[in-house]
């Protein structure tokens, strides 16, 4: 297993093969995130509001991101034995690829509110350091607050260690299992007070889930032919749906833990399920979103720092007309987004080749 150019690849039997779709579905997971955040800031530095209350749900592009890393996870051990040694290549790569890079955004928030306390939004009495540097649950949001999602993703890891520690045949077995639990678990009335309880039960895990079976069904080959342009427009009509049902009929404009599950995890299954498809019949996204694609990590981690010190920069000349949120909003995302590129080709980037190398130093040569 390697990374192309960080582009998740196979390398084996079946030789290299790059998901340029799922590259390019990252990115636009990553984007949905950046959009989410853009309300906020213009509340906070400027004195109109051009955005509608339906771009807040960009926030559903996590949901997005966990299918896709339940698809990923399976896609790139597929050709792996089971086996302890593989267990602890796995855990290796997997917390090389989240911590660093998290704990240089980390860094670079936290010494932005020490000097500048008003551009983060971080309470030094209700968060816990260590455990937001450790990404350990807990019962407020990490200082970094978009890492939640990361205690989701390291809690997914260990489940998925713990699964390709059976027998090959039985991987899947394992995983239902542990989604099984959940369903269960969520419709018990158990209400657990401790916020490890309640990671290990929250339905979100099921996205992981979903995007394992597509994985499985994908290496399988199970291919579904000229099924797969009318499931991935489905997935896009059905997530336009909800988007368009929670902004303006559900009472509460941000679903619950089930409720997004529900509403934007079963359309992302599609989605990723339908594009995986359509590439595998000769459809590619184009080249420059899939290669921002390999940028989502990094976007997602640093356009909250980064939006919030261009606000502060745009609060100096924001007008009372409209015509400057026109103009500086599109901006704003496409600075975020060139940040991310910088950390990417200057940090994360070189990291994984150094970590792919060390990898295959600690463990021996990997499929």
């Amino acid at each position: 297993m390697r990374a192309i150019d960080g582009r998740v690849s196979i390398v084996g039997t079946q030789g290299a093969k790059t998901l340029y779709n799922i590259q390019a579905l990252r990115a636009i997971a990553a984007l949905l995130v950046v959009f989410a955040h853009l309300p906020g800031i213009e509340l906070k530095h400027s004195p109109d509001q051009i955005l509608p209350s339906i771009v807040m749900l960009g926030i559903s592009g996590v949901d997005l991101f966990f299918v896709i890393s339940g698809f990923i996870m399976v896609y790139v051990t597929w050709n792996t034995p089971h086996n302890i040694r593989n267990v602890g290549r796995f855990l290796f790569a997997r917390f090389t690829r989240i911590y660093p890079v998290y704990w240089l955004i980390a860094v670079l928030v936290y010494i932005a509110w020490r000097l500048r306390p008003e551009l983060i939004s971080f309470d030094p009495d209700a968060t816990n350091l260590w455990r937001s540097f450790l990404l350990l649950p807990d019962q407020t949001y990490p200082m970094l607050k978009v890492a939640w999602t990361l205690i989701h993703e390291l809690y997914f890891y260990l489940i998925f260690a713990l699964c390709l520690c059976l027998p090959k045949r039985f991987l899947m077995v394992g995983l239902t299992v542990w989604a099984a639990a959940i369903v269960l678990l969520q419709n018990s009335g158990f209400c657990p007070l401790s916020p490890t309880w309640r990671l290990m039960i929250n339905p979100m895990g099921l996205e992981f889930y979903m995007g394992a079976v597509i994985g499985w069904l994908y290496m399988r080959r199970d291919d579904v032919g000229p099924l797969a342009w009318p499931i991935l427009i489905l997935g896009v009509l059905a997530f336009m749906l909800a988007l368009i049902y929670q902004s303006n009929i559900a009472v509460d404009p941000f679903p619950n833990y089930t409720q997004r599950t529900v509403l934007f995890g079963i359309p992302s299954a599609l989605i990723v399920y339908g594009i995986v498809n359509v590439e595998r019949r000769g459809a590619e996204a184009p080249q420059s979103l899939s290669t921002i694609g390999n940028w989502s990590y990094a976007l997602y981690l640093s356009h909250v720092l980064t939006l919030s010190a261009l606000g502060y920069l745009w609060a100096m000349f924001a007008g009372d007309r409209a015509w400057d949120n026109i103009f500086i909003l599109p901006i704003m995302v496409v600075i975020s987004t060139m940040v991310s590129s910088v950390v990417w080709y200057g940090f994360e980037k070189p990291l994984l080749r150094y970590f792919g190398g060390l990898r295959q130093r600690l463990f021996g040569a990997g499929s």
